[in-house]
């Protein structure tokens, strides 16, 4: 009998992807470029993902940046990347990152251009930044149900070493086999309950 793979759509899941000292090869997307934020446009970030400038000032100014898909000059996708102290409002959670780690959040790819690639194309891109400047270990979190964005890390070689439990100031992780003992350790003290 063919063992069955444990499945719990229920339930998010923390992602990580460790660096090495070789460049991240990218995932190229048809017709699109992929580029850190510059200046100029945060007002496009602002309308593309639905905030307002004043949220994407407060992001950069809060140790945090910005990475665009783009065909052209539109936006057809974005993600955001926080070094240090990792806050998520919404579950009433913070945490520190040790140094040279980060945590990629808040990534969308906008309608027009799902099902080409764009989400694990922009990953991998910001893979390569973040190993050029020596971050060493990335994470990420995925909401429950989230599928699609479930298999955009895992395409763009990102590891499921936690799934998550509880909700809004009741938070855990759960690691998986696939976590080291020293990431394990890490999402037990910053994800207790």
């Amino acid at each position: 009998m063919a063992a069955r793979r444990e499945r719990r759509p229920d339930l998010g899941t923390i992602q990580a992807f460790t660096l090495g000292r070789e460049p991240v090869s990218p995932l190229p997307v048809a017709r699109i470029r992929f580029a850190e934020l510059a200046n100029g446009q945060e007002t496009a970030l602002a309308r593309a993902s639905g905030i307002s400038m004043a949220e994407v000032h407060r992001r950069l100014a809060d140790s945090g940046s910005a990475t665009l898909a783009l065909d052209g000059e539109t936006i057809a996708g974005y993600g955001w990347v926080q070094y240090g102290m990792v806050r998520i409002p919404d579950l009433r959670l913070a945490f520190s990152l040790p140094k040279h780690h980060v945590y990629i959040w808040d990534c969308l790819t906008l309608p027009a251009y799902r099902g080409r690639g764009v989400f694990p194309g922009l990953l991998r891109h910001m893979l390569d930044v973040l190993s050029r400047q020596g971050i060493v270990q990335v994470w990420a979190a995925i909401a429950p149900g989230n599928v699609a964005s479930q298999r955009a890390f895992a395409k763009a070689g990102f590891r499921l070493v936690a799934y998550t439990d509880g909700g809004v100031g009741n938070f855990r992780a759960l690691p998986t086999a696939a976590a080291s003992p020293e990431e394990a350790a890490l999402l037990t003290a910053s994800f207790s309950a």
